[in-house]
This record gives structure tokens, sequence and C-alpha cells, in this order.
């Protein structure tokens, strides 16, 4: 049975007022979140260009991954009293959850991108705009596994998960949609997870540590899986280190879709990872804030799933548009677009 989703009807106004809002980005020094800024920051453009002048401005806060600072940056931006929206991940779930009663209490409409809040912190919180980190990170290690049963590579095959940011929202969901795919197969006898670790801030160094390690206990390692691009990177090093060639002697599959990870796609070094669509979360948190703050819209669902591609050696070349925002195609099912909403 289709269900019929009915949006509701959003005012059209003559003039909107200034908006800032105050956006945050999980770690500046990883290339994915440098991709959210430049997604926020488009947003805002674009909306100005559509007035002829600066209604939206966007202030970005970088959380390091930690949630003491994210807290702190918090609190100076309801005590700044000039913003009038907060577009942010939820650095890690349940700590993050007494700062967001504070933007609630001090009336700064909130909506998350990319990393959810704790579900007892959803209620300061106006919706969120989010991958499926379950579905996505299934299609990854299914993917992974397709491309070990190409290699002709012997059974049971031996496999290292690195998993990202404990606690993280995404981080905790993409380690679900692992072993969707790897349990049955351990089940089966067909796979034997040899280690699998957490990993904070996500970071490439430490996952490069941690496949040097596993490669001195299990040299025929066939596999790992990680849960972002920059750890993949690092297990990439770590093979080359062993003499090994990733890729090949050992498959790799990562998440995110950086430009370093696609390159070393075109490479054959890393086999699979997914294109996470980082600029249009960003994008479209923005603009979904302006839209709020301006006309009272909300979405017909709590949370706006973002799009995602698999990436492999075949598509590699031309499955960057899919991922450039404004994508209005997709966003048109949850809520008017710019010209829509604010008809020249």
């Amino acid at each position: 049975m289709t269900k019929t989703v009915t949006l509701t009807p959003t005012p059209t106004i003559a003039k909107p007022k200034k908006l800032n809002v105050a956006f945050w980005v999980g770690n500046l020094a990883s290339p994915y979140w440098i991709s959210c800024k430049d997604g926020a920051e488009k947003a805002a453009k674009d909306i100005n260009d559509h007035f002829g002048e600066e209604l939206c401005t966007v202030t970005t806060f970088d959380a390091k991954d930690d949630p003491a600072t994210q807290t702190s940056q918090i609190e100076s931006v309801i005590g700044a009293g000039i913003y009038g929206a907060a577009v942010l991940p939820a650095v890690v779930a349940e700590a993050m959850v007494p700062a967001f009663k504070k933007l609630y209490d001090a009336k700064i409409p909130t909506i998350t991108y990319d990393r959810e809040i704790a579900p007892e912190g959803r209620k300061y919180r106006l919706f969120c705009i989010i991958t499926n980190n379950v579905e996505a990170a299934a299609l990854e290690t299914e993917a992974l596994i397709k491309e070990l049963e190409k290699s002709g590579k012997p059974k049971p095959w031996k496999i290292a998960v690195n998993c990202g940011h404990p606690g993280a929202s995404s981080a905790e969901d993409r380690r679900t949609g692992h072993h969707l795919i790897l349990d049955p197969l351990v089940k089966k006898g067909d796979v034997i997870i040899v280690n699998e670790q957490y990993h904070e801030g996500w970071k490439r160094e430490l996952a490069r540590a941690t496949i040097e390690g596993v490669l001195a206990r299990h040299p025929d390692l066939a596999a790992v899986v990680c849960s972002n691009d920059d750890m993949a990177l690092g297990s990439i090093a770590a093979i080359e280190g062993a003499g090994l060639r990733p890729g090949v002697d050992v498959l790799v599959a990562g998440f995110d879709a950086i430009s370093e990870a696609v390159e070393a796609v075109r490479k054959g070094k890393l086999n699979v990872t997914i294109a996470q669509a980082a600029k249009i979360m960003a994008y479209w948190g923005v603009y979904s804030a302006f839209l709020h703050v301006n006309t009272g819209w909300m979405p017909p669902v709590e949370t706006i799933p973002s799009p995602v591609v698999l990436v492999t050696k075949e598509n590699v070349e031309t499955f960057a548009p899919l991922m450039e925002p404004p994508r209005w195609d997709l966003w048109k099912k949850y809520g008017p677009t710019l010209t829509e909403a604010f008809p020249k």
C-alpha cells in the first residue's frame, strides 16, 4: 500500500527577517566536515542571492568531536543573543542532551543533521536530516562481500571492523549495519571477525595502528570494513606498510567518499565507499532553519533522509553530481523549494 504524504501549506511572505544561524561541524580536521561547512555556506549564499541582500548568515563552530567543547560553544551562542537558529550534529548522542535543553530553553530552534541526539533529547530539537546509517553501512558491507566473492579468496574470510567514535549515533548505527551483513556469514562459517574496535575522533592514525597490529597477528587478513574513509585510508597505509596490496591482497571498504578516498577507488586501493551527502544535509539544514523561522514550516516527517550512493570503480567518475546541493528534486518530498516558499 502506498502512503500519501500531505505537505503543510507554507505561507508566503513579502520580506523575510534576517537570520543568523549557528552551525556546527564534528571536526574540521576531516574533509567530510569541510564539505558540510561548504554546503551550509552555499545555502546562505543561495538565500541571499535570491533576495538580493544578506538575510542569512552562517557562523561555523568546530566541536572537535568533543561534547565538552560543543557544550561550551552552545553556551556561548546562547549568551551572545544574536543567533536565531542552530543546526548541528550531536557529537555524542547521550552527552549532548543537557546542552540541547539549554538551546530549547533559550527558544533557539534547533535542527540536527548527520548525527542524532539521544531519544530523551529529541523533544529539544525540531527534526533531523540524516543518512540512514544502518542501511548505508549494510550496503557498504554487502558490496565488500561481493568483492570478496569475486576475488576467489578462500573461506573463511578473516575480516577486521573499524568502528567510529564511541557513542556517536552514526558510529553505532553503522556498526549495526555492518553486523546485519557479517553476522549471518559468521554463523555460516564464511567469515571470522578477527578484530572490532571503536576509534575516538574516527581518526586515520588510530585505524592505521589497529590494522598494523591485526596484520601482525593475522597476515592472511582478507578485508577491512571501516565506518568512515579516514579509517579506511589509515587501513590502506597499514596494508601498504606490511608490503601488501590494498584492494587486492586485503580488500578495504570505507564510508563518506571524501576526495582522497575517491582517488583511492580510482587507483584500486579502496574497493568501495559510500557517498554520503554531506553538503546536501548541511544545505538542507540551513535552508530549513530559514524556512521554519520565517514561515513556521515543519516537515511531514521527524527524520528527513539524505541520499547515498555506493561508489566503486565502475561509477567513480560519474557519481559526484548526485551529491551536490540543493537537490530540490528530492527536497520537494518534504517541503517547498526556495522559489516556491519565497516567490520573487
